[in-house]
């Protein structure tokens, strides 16, 4: 809800609040025709109360409210910036690793293995005697590497429905969080934020594997590759 409309919402709950107490003159679009029925008179306009704010704008009132419940929300946006920031890093270093691979004939990227034999993205293990083929570059990537920037992928998208989750109970309209609720969401928030900006290094756990150098292999009675 934006914030105009909130404070909109506050000027009418107000002005019925007034009104119920004897202060000022009736305001009529907040009340019943029958204006000799006190009784009926309140409850029509506890009713139009319910119907101008939901439960969650009503408990914003509370300036104490409104302070943990904006605490809580810019918790929930830093931490989804910096996820953006970590999900953007994370799939340019992908599309690096791929590039930088070997690509068999068919075009598909195979990464190197410590036994000097390679691996596709999707499994499939390509034997020596088609590596030596390749074209390999120094830098190229390691299956090892590949699979962190994976891994970090899934555990990114995790995050991602962590902060959901948090957003949806911080923001839900008629069942309004409680204060420590809210607080402690904002703590989950922080710590969730330096998790992903402290725990992860791309390249920290590599190893670096070399291409095959084909005077270290011992082929034995492996056949050539056709020509």
């Amino acid at each position: 809800m934006k914030d105009n409309d909130l404070d909109h919402q506050r000027l009418e709950f107000f002005d019925q609040q007034n009104e119920l107490a004897g202060a000022g003159h009736k305001i009529s679009r907040f009340y019943s025709e029958d204006k000799t029925e006190r009784g009926k008179r309140e409850k029509a306009s506890k009713r139009n109360v319910e119907q101008i704010l939901d439960a969650l704008s009503q408990m914003r009132l509370d300036p104490a409210y409104e302070a943990a419940f904006q605490a809580a929300n810019t918790a929930i946006d830093d931490a989804q910036t910096v996820l953006d920031q970590a999900l953007l890093t994370n799939s340019e270093l992908i599309t690096d690793l791929e590039d930088r691979a070997a690509k068999l004939p068919d075009g598909r990227a195979v990464f190197l293995r410590e036994d000097g034999t390679g691996e596709t993205k999707d499994g499939e293990i390509i034997p020596i005697q088609i590596m030596i083929t390749l074209d390999i570059s120094d830098d190229a990537p390691t299956i090892t590497e590949y699979n962190a920037a994976r891994e970090r992928r899934r555990e990114l998208g995790g995050f991602g429905e962590d902060i959901e989750k948090a957003r949806t109970v911080v923001n839900n309209p008629t069942n309004p969080a409680s204060v420590d609720k809210l607080e402690d969401l904002t703590k989950d928030m922080d710590k969730l934020k330096r998790e992903i900006e402290g725990t992860y290094n791309p390249t920290a756990d590599f190893n670096s594997v070399a291409p095959p150098d084909v005077a270290d292999l011992d082929f034995g009675s492996i056949p050539k590759p056709p020509r």
